[in-house]
């Protein structure tokens, strides 16, 4: 055989062998996609991934794939699964009529999934927490909508005022339906962020098309100056959520200021000790107050009441520590 000959057929080999290894997904894809898709919802719960879509990409599933929530109940997740796509997926199995036919290659209801025909498929997983438990959702034929907290502007904090802008967007492929954005405000406490009690109210965003953006304006006026950080909230029914936070000095003339009203002394029978306890007027925080006496006195001052706040000592008579 001539030399020829034998590098036409060894190039013709390694081309079968290629093109074996390539299908070999199509034939022996179930047992890999289901562990695939397992992993991926343990790390969708993580504290830097919920919340937010984990795009697995197209997986390749044999004909008659089947995948059912009770195949996650070793794991203890909520799961349920969506269809993102109308063109690919039969209507959802429970709202079928007794006629329906459906010629489409996915059939599905919240608790299984059924791949009719051998195909690659986009896939993916998002979890949220709702009141303390992980619901973890499975999308089967592209990605859903998703929120995301894209830019923050501070635009001005002259009169002790942060005015802030937001720009919100969908980066997600379906649309993103009731929309809500939120903030919760902190304080710089010595070295620490300290949750205040600031009220705002939530403000609406009904719908973001896909990688389109929403501008969403907010006014943040606190009582007293200092270092705040805000963090904001973006989050809807189909879009899971999204946070972004930025910090920002309000430069205003401070109300909270220590009280010389006669201090008042307690026992306390749980640590043996005596509780001396000093006020303060125009503190909007009980750790305001205790940093005003820390800083008056020197001493140890513990936060009690946004009017008051409490030093210890051995004796009644004796002095705080």
């Amino acid at each position: 055989m001539k030399v020829f000959e034998l590098l036409v057929y060894s190039i013709a080999g390694l081309a079968l062998l290629l093109l074996f290894f390539s299908m070999l997904p199509y034939f022996f894809p179930t047992e890999t996609n289901t562990k695939q898709i397992i992993k991926a919802v343990e790390e969708a719960q993580t504290l830097t991934m919920i919340g937010k879509t984990m795009n697995l990409g197209a997986l390749s599933y044999s004909k008659d794939y089947q995948l059912f929530k009770e195949d996650f109940d070793e794991k203890n997740f909520l799961i349920a699964f969506e269809c993102a796509s109308a063109k690919e997926c039969c209507i959802k199995k429970s709202d079928q009529g007794k006629n329906y036919t459906c010629e489409n290659p996915i059939e599905w209801d919240y608790n299984f999934i059924k791949i009719k025909e051998t195909k690659k498929i986009t896939t993916a997983v998002r979890c949220t927490r709702e009141q303390g438990f992980s619901l973890c959702k499975i999308y089967i034929a592209g990605l859903p909508a998703q929120a995301k907290v894209d830019k923050i502007d501070l635009l001005n904090t002259s009169g002790g005022t942060g005015e802030i802008k937001l720009t919100l967007k969908n980066i997600g492929l379906n649309e993103l339906a009731f929309g809500k954005n939120s903030l919760i405000l902190y304080k710089k406490s010595e070295n620490s962020w300290i949750e205040t009690d600031y009220a705002s109210e939530e403000k609406e965003v009904p719908t973001i098309m896909p990688g389109e953006k929403e501008t969403v304006f907010w006014t943040i006026n606190p009582k007293n100056a200092g270092e705040y950080k805000a963090l904001f909230r973006f989050e809807a029914q189909n879009a899971g959520f999204d946070e972004n936070s930025i910090i920002f000095t309000l430069d205003k003339t401070s109300l909270c200021n220590t009280n010389e009203t006669q201090a008042e002394t307690f026992f306390d029978p749980d640590t043996g000790t005596y509780q001396e306890t000093h006020y303060c007027t125009g503190c909007s925080y009980s750790f305001e107050c205790a940093n005003a006496w820390n800083k008056k006195t020197g001493k140890t001052f513990y936060p009690a009441t946004k009017d008051s706040a409490y030093c210890t000592k051995t004796t009644y008579e004796g002095n705080c520590q």
